[in-house]
């Protein structure tokens, strides 16, 4: 036991019925103090002193005496949750019980009022019943074999129908396909149309640039020669320079 006071406050019986506390103060040697009452006697005091050895028993027999206290509170919590399980089921057995016997109960009831029942009734009035029960019988049947046929009659149709749109659906699926390579091809068609108008388009715009050149040029030499005639006219030296040649 360390440290500098430790007080376990613990009630003690012997045989005798002498009880009292046991106090624990020092870490090598503690005194017992037990205050007690007999029969005969008011109280008294008692003071042994003891080992170090004695009180690290009495210190592992109150460990143990712990465990077992907490080993003891974990049984009786699995126990009252059995118990808890127990009386609920045993509540829904019960109900279930009740219930049955109750089922039971009205059962009898109707049995006693179909007998009541036959034997208000005749016999031939009971043959009438049964023949007239037989009809509606044989009604129902042959409507719910019309209604059959009907069903099966409307499955059949369907699944007519169904195979029908399915082959359609292949049919419009292969026609997607084909439309869409189709559309690819187009697509690959108009972009070499627009490269060959662009190309086109370059070299309009080139010959309309030679052209233009062409022209020019072409004025020039018509000038130089009007210009070459006049000077020739009037017998003067010509200065201008000389036409270019056409390339």
């Amino acid at each position: 036991i360390v440290g500098a006071c430790l007080a376990h406050d613990l009630k003690i019986w012997d045989d005798l019925g002498v009880k009292g506390r046991l106090y624990l103060e020092s870490p090598l040697r503690c005194e017992v103090k037990f205050v007690f009452s007999l029969s005969s006697l008011n109280c008294f005091k008692y003071v042994s002193s003891l080992s170090q050895q004695e009180v690290q028993r009495l210190s592992d027999y109150l460990q143990e005496a712990l465990w077992r206290e907490e080993t003891v509170k974990k049984k009786l919590a699995v126990l009252t949750e059995i118990s808890t399980n127990l009386v609920n089921s045993s509540d829904v057995l019960w109900t279930s019980r009740c219930s049955e016997d109750l089922l039971r109960s009205k059962i009898k009831v109707l049995e006693a009022q179909l007998q009541v029942c036959l034997q208000k009734f005749p016999k031939d009035g009971v043959k009438k019943l049964m023949l007239q029960m037989e009809k509606q019988r044989g009604t129902y049947e042959e409507k719910a074999l019309v209604a059959l046929q009907k069903a099966t009659q409307e499955k059949a149709d369907a699944l007519c129908q169904a195979e029908t749109l399915q082959e359609a659906l292949v049919t419009a699926q292969a026609e997607a396909l084909r439309w869409q390579s189709l559309y690819k091809e187009l697509m690959l068609s108009s972009g070499q149309l627009r490269e060959n108008h662009h190309l086109s388009n370059d070299q309009l715009q080139q010959l309309h640039t030679e052209v233009q050149v062409w022209c020019t040029r072409r004025v020039k030499r018509f000038e130089c020669k009007k210009y070459i005639q006049i000077q020739s006219w009037l017998c003067v030296p010509c200065s201008c320079p000389e036409p270019e040649r056409p390339s």
